[in-house]
């Protein structure tokens, strides 16, 4: 009885985390492409080199 719990939980933790992977996929590839639309690939806001404002004096 045990055993049989265990098998049917690993089997369901099995397929949900290939689910979850599938999806991650699948979402990365969405914003692949709407990157190479915007033609920003490689291009992240975190590496865009802002001036900074003028001391306040």
């Amino acid at each position: 009885m045990v055993e049989t719990l265990a098998v049917k939980l690993g089997t369901v933790a099995l397929v949900l985390g290939g689910v979850h992977l599938v999806n991650v996929w699948v979402f990365n590839r969405f914003r692949r492409r709407r990157m190479d639309e915007r033609n920003l690939r490689g291009k992240r806001p975190s590496t865009i080199q802002v001036e900074p404002a003028p001391p306040l004096t």
